[in-house]
């Protein structure tokens, strides 16, 4: 887990772990520069722990980076990814988990729920809406959220983990591809959750800075995976349209034009593009996964005009 401040959370989030049971398990936790009380707090609870690895940095490296930072300092063959202000329903929570990629050796990722801490309903979702229904008790997914995931790191390292570079905002998208175009599938369980801790006055809002990173990062990515020109070019004008529609144009244009360095940046470097050359077949599978085609033209023209959170 990444951490930075809250070291109440943090605390809690490392004890939740380590009380799982049925796995062997060791936390490793990279704290991103927190004020120095806070740190201390941190270092004062981890001291002296054989099961508990806390690395310091002295600045916030991104979330992308910050992970691969953190999943380097282990070598064990599964993964377990979570927020440093969540905790686990109950003590097998990962045991369930291992248990099902152990089962199918074609399972890269198990994308856990993200659950509210005091309410247990879906605090985020990041799939299609039809499949936000209490009968479905499973079903396969084209990306995870950050908050909570299970990964094998064969199949981790074998993508090149994350992409550093994108600091935060659309680093799950650009792995799981890679790790669906490996051969490799993503599901999602019922009875796999993580518990959130919604903050007051910390919920995420579109800022000029959020923006920023969304259209950065989508373009940057959509190159990546071989968007051809014409898609890129409408997508950039839906950025700016839904931009100016909620005053953050200038947020669209600089992310717009940071972009397009990142692009040429990743056609010069020797970064294995292999891993984003997406089949035909595995083309398909994304959109039918994804349920694309449920969306009609004019709801897609209606997204443009609908107003972000504030």
């Amino acid at each position: 887990m990444l951490a930075w401040n809250r070291p109440d959370e943090t605390i809690e989030a490392i004890a939740s772990a380590l009380a799982q049971t049925g796995v062997r398990r060791h936390v490793f936790v990279v704290d991103q520069g927190s004020e120095p009380e806070n740190l201390a707090r941190l270092k004062a609870y981890c001291a002296g722990r054989s099961d508990v690895t806390l690395k310091c940095l002295d600045h916030n490296v991104g979330v992308a980076e910050g992970r691969n930072i953190a999943i380097a300092l282990g070598s064990a063959p599964i993964i377990v990814g979570m927020d440093n202000d969540a905790v686990f329903p109950d003590g097998t929570t990962i045991e369930r988990a291992v248990r099902r990629l152990r089962e199918d050796p074609l399972l890269g990722v198990i994308a856990f729920r993200i659950l509210d801490f005091d309410t247990k309903a879906e605090d985020h979702w990041d799939y299609p809406l039809a499949l936000r229904n209490g009968a479905i008790e499973s079903f396969e997914a084209t990306r995870f959220l950050g908050g909570g995931q299970a990964i094998r790191r064969d199949v981790f390292e074998a993508v090149g983990g994350y992409d550093g570079a994108l600091f935060f905002i659309g680093e799950e998208r650009d792995i799981a591809w890679r790790i669906i175009n490996a051969g490799y599938r993503i599901k999602w369980f019922r009875d796999i959750a993580i518990l959130h801790h919604e903050h007051a006055g910390q919920k995420v809002t579109w800022t000029r800075r959020r923006y920023y990173f969304t259209v950065r990062n989508t373009l940057y990515i959509n190159f990546k995976f071989g968007m051809p020109p014409l898609r890129l070019l409408r997508a950039t004008v839906a950025f700016l349209v839904r931009g100016a529609r909620n005053g953050l144009i200038g947020a669209a244009i600089e992310g717009t034009y940071a972009s397009v360095g990142m692009m040429r940046r990743f056609a010069q470097t020797s970064t294995n593009k292999a891993a984003y050359r997406l089949s035909d077949d595995v083309r398909r599978y994304i959109r039918a996964t994804d349920q694309e085609a449920t969306r009609s033209f004019v709801d897609r023209i209606r997204g443009l005009f609908t107003r972000l959170p504030g």
